[in-house]
């Protein structure tokens, strides 16, 4: 005979509050004598027996990427084969650079951007470049530490003044160890 669920025993109280601490004094008076086991052991089965009435169709087919010589999904547009192919950013990235390249800055502006940790709008600068005369699609959103290193390489604070200088952008790691640009001099 199993004994009755712990969330069933009493009548459901007015307060949520006192439902909550209901619930947590059944199961801390349940460790004592056993009855917890017997209580996850039920969770269990209920969970399995909904996955059973569950179709075990995925509502989305899956991606397939066979090559069929065809790499193309329309004229302008191409398979994706990578995260960073699925999933792009407008901001350059570490993994964009495989290599260190010299560029040259076409562009600095302030950009309202969202921080997830102070879940607030806040003011960055982004940078935007020229590789070989031609723009790059991507900008780099400066951080602090890049941002008194290109300072540093500048040889001014006045972010006006840096358009038509030459920096270094190598990928590297943080000291926390997360991938990150790294801004150098330029050879000159």
């Amino acid at each position: 005979m199993s004994s009755p669920p712990l969330w069933a025993t009493d009548p459901e109280p007015e307060d949520p509050l006192e439902a909550i601490r209901a619930a947590s004094d059944a199961v801390m008076a349940s460790t004592e004598d056993g009855r917890v086991d017997a209580w996850l052991e039920e969770i269990r089965t209920r969970r399995e027996a909904e996955r059973s009435h569950t179709t075990t169709e995925p509502k989305h087919p899956p991606l397939h990427y066979q090559n069929k010589g065809d790499d193309t999904v329309n004229d302008k547009q191409t398979k994706p084969r990578t995260i960073s192919d699925l999933f792009p950013s407008k901001w350059l990235r570490s993994t964009d650079l495989k290599n260190p390249v010299t560029v040259k800055i076409a562009q600095v502006e302030l950009v309202e951007v969202y921080n997830k940790q102070s879940r607030q709008q806040e003011q960055k600068l982004a940078l935007s470049f020229e590789y070989l005369g031609k723009p790059l699609s991507k900008r780099l959103l400066v951080n602090k530490t890049n941002g008194y290193r290109l300072a540093e390489i500048l040889e001014t604070e006045v972010f006006a003044d840096w358009p038509g200088k030459t920096v270094t952008l190598a990928p590297g790691r943080s000291p926390n160890g997360k991938p990150t640009i790294v801004v150098k001099e330029a050879a000159k």
